[in-house]
């Protein structure tokens, strides 16, 4: 543990910039996997038990078991089902309005990790090039006095290469899970987007639906 803070001291003020980097990327890939979860954006079982009540019983017992859903399909089916009067175009303007502000929801904070995991290497490029041309600024200074020192050059160099491995060792593992984090999301709000287009269809042959508006 030691000789890991010693690298890390060695690396320079643009390790600060890098580790914050790292930790904003976890705390956002936690975040982004616990609001991810099946059950807060696609309870299992729900789709078919709200369209079983609608064929049964209609729209209104239907919407009895979204009322409350705080899960995005619960919400997508709510602002379906308490629109029921509405005509057919305009009830699917409506649910695709509400279909683009839960695809909002999914994808939050997706993009800060991808960022962060493109800004990480930048960074520590930025480090190796500032810790190198220190390095030769103080070679310089010295070869003129004793000559150049190559221990001295080979340990600036080594400590100025810290910062790019730092910035590789944050960014990689970011960048892979901003895809997977990113692949998941479409696939939510992709199958969102289907079931909310074929519920919208089964809401014309729902019993006991109101007249709708001319």
């Amino acid at each position: 543990m030691a000789d890991l803070f010693e690298l890390l001291v060695k690396g320079g003020i643009i390790m600060v910039p890098i580790g914050l980097a790292s930790l904003l990327g976890v705390a956002v890939v936690l975040e982004r996997i616990w609001s991810l979860r099946e059950d807060r954006i696609y309870p299992r079982g729900l789709l078919e038990r709200v369209r079983e009540t609608l064929l049964k019983k209609g729209p209104r017992a239907a919407d009895q078991l979204v009322d409350n859903d705080d899960s995005s399909l619960g919400r997508l089916l709510h602002a379906a089902l308490e629109r029921t009067h509405l005509p057919p175009t305009e009830l699917r303007a409506r649910v695709e309005e509400r279909g683009r502000r839960e695809a909002q929801i999914i994808g939050r904070h997706i993009e800060t990790v991808g960022v962060l995991a493109a800004v990480s290497p930048l960074l520590g490029l930025l480090g190796t090039v500032t810790g190198m041309i220190s390095v030769f600024r103080q070679v310089t200074a010295e070869a003129g006095v004793r000559g150049v020192n190559p221990s001295l050059l080979a340990s600036g160099i080594w400590e100025a290469l810290v910062t790019t491995a730092a910035g590789l060792s944050v960014g990689i593992p970011l960048y892979l899970a901003y895809r997977l984090l990113a692949g998941r999301a479409d696939n939510l709000v992709a199958q969102l987007e289907t079931d909310a287009q074929e519920f919208c269809d089964l809401l014309g042959d729902a019993p006991g639906r109101p007249e709708v508006e001319a």
